[in-house]
């Protein structure tokens, strides 16, 4: 008996699963006879001609907790794709077990619900996911679910196409990291100019966080006039030039000269040129010259 063969009989005796899994061909083959044997959690895989097998991790647990918590409205389903876990995507879902609290923060706990492990991140590979999350769901009112994720364009695109009764949300944190970064990159603004408008978006008292519809279009169009008469971006050339010559007006108090190599800017040096050296010897004589006027 070879050694890769005990490897494996030890794995079959640990975890009851049998076959090499060195390539792909082997994972799936092994993913088959894992779902085959009815494992609890791989309840269905997808193939398709030229993509790998999309698998759909479902428990019966977690459906409960989906159709009692998320489905009655009381918590938020998100989907968020994570990259660079393995060599295929993963994409979770996450909500809040209300029926418990964690001693530190006195929060409900994140509970992880339905998963989906994908190659590519297309329109018909979600849908793959979502079609078989709706058929579990076929029975259960969903009109107040409600489901979040980031601005991916395919995946939201599956959730309204299979759960078009249900509300969906866009995560705050993904919009906010889209916002500085079309602000910083895109458009170019000045710091202070960025925090203020994310502090009126995504502030306590920001839009956000708008209790109506009224407070929301309110906030919105004050955001708007603050953009219009502060930002950069939205300067004319005429105002551009006067920020641009009251900078070149100013003259700071200490000259500054280039370094030999052109890197640096440094203040002038005081000694005009004279060694360290000489300097102290310039001091030391006026010190001996005040001596001897003393004396005399």
């Amino acid at each position: 008996m070879t050694k890769n063969t005990a490897i494996r009989r030890k794995k079959f005796y640990i975890t009851g699963v049998s076959g090499n899994r060195g390539n792909m061909a082997d994972n799936i083959q092994t993913i088959e006879n894992m779902m085959q044997k009815g494992h609890s959690l791989i309840k269905h895989v997808a193939h398709s001609p030229g993509k790998t097998p999309c698998l759909s991790c479902i428990t019966e647990e977690m459906m409960k907790d989906v159709v009692n918590l998320c489905c009655s409205g009381q918590t938020l389903l998100g989907f968020d794709k994570t990259f660079n876990i393995c060599d295929i995507h993963v994409t979770p879902s996450v909500f809040k077990q209300l029926s418990v609290t964690k001693i530190e923060t006195g929060e409900p706990p994140l509970f992880v619900g339905p998963m989906f492990l994908h190659d590519c991140s297309h329109f018909d590979t979600y849908s793959i996911f979502f079609s078989h999350l709706k058929t579990k769901l076929a029975d259960v009112d969903t009109s107040e679910l409600v489901i979040g994720s980031d601005q991916e364009g395919s995946l939201v695109k599956a959730i309204v196409k299979s759960f078009p009764e249900a509300t969906h949300v866009l995560c705050t944190r993904h919009l906010k990291l889209n916002l500085s970064e079309k602000m910083k990159n895109g458009v170019g603004m000045h710091r202070k100019d960025r925090l203020d408008i994310e502090q009126r978006i995504f502030g306590r008292n920001g839009i956000s966080n708008a209790d109506d519809s009224a407070v929301f279009e309110e906030k919105c169009e004050e955001v708007e006039e603050f953009i219009d008469r502060h930002v950069w971006a939205n300067k004319t050339l005429m105002e551009r030039y006067k920020y641009f010559a009251r900078f070149r007006r100013y003259r700071m108090k200490t000259k500054l000269v280039k370094s030999t190599d052109g890197r640096r800017v440094v203040n002038e040096a005081r000694s005009k040129g004279k060694k360290k050296g000489q300097r102290k010897r310039k001091l030391a004589d006026r010190t001996t010259t005040i001596k001897r006027q003393r004396v005399q």
